[in-house]
This record gives C-alpha cells, structure tokens and sequence, in this order.
C-alpha cells in the first residue's frame, strides 16, 4: 500500500518527485522481492482486525492462498508504479 500511496501521490505532484522517487523505487525492489518466478507472493500477510499484542500479528497466516487483501494490494501497487 505505500508502493501505491507513493506513486498515487508523485503522479499527482502532491509530493515532490524529485525527493520522494528514490525512496519509492526502493519501496518497488523490496515489495518485488517478494513475487516469485511463478508469480506467486510470499509473505503478505492475511486480513486482519485490531489484535492484542504485537505477538499476535506475528502469527497471522502468510500462505499464499489466504492472502487477501494483500494480494490486491500487491497487484494494485504493480500497476500503478508500472
């Protein structure tokens, strides 16, 4: 989602872009390292509410196949900085 909130905000100038594309770029390398050749993403985590201790989200679940809405998140943020 910062890939996207990143680009979203160069494209529209509400950020200078001349500052701020390093720092999404950097953003991308990081978030791309996570698509494997096959296409599938590893580590997002799936949806989740407000949790009790910081202990908590570190349990959540990163299969593949329970990763919504993460999963968008990550097409959506490709998209957009493509």
């Amino acid at each position: 989602m910062a890939v996207y909130a990143l680009s979203e905000a160069i494209i529209h100038r509400w950020i200078d872009a001349a500052t701020y594309r390093p720092v999404l770029d950097l953003a991308w390398r990081g978030l791309a390292g996570a698509v494997s050749s096959n296409g599938t993403v590893e580590g997002i985590c799936c949806g989740t509410g407000i949790q009790a201790k910081a202990a908590d989200y570190e349990r959540r679940s990163t299969a593949y196949d329970l990763s919504q809405p993460g999963l968008g998140s990550v097409f959506r943020a490709a998209v957009r900085y493509g």
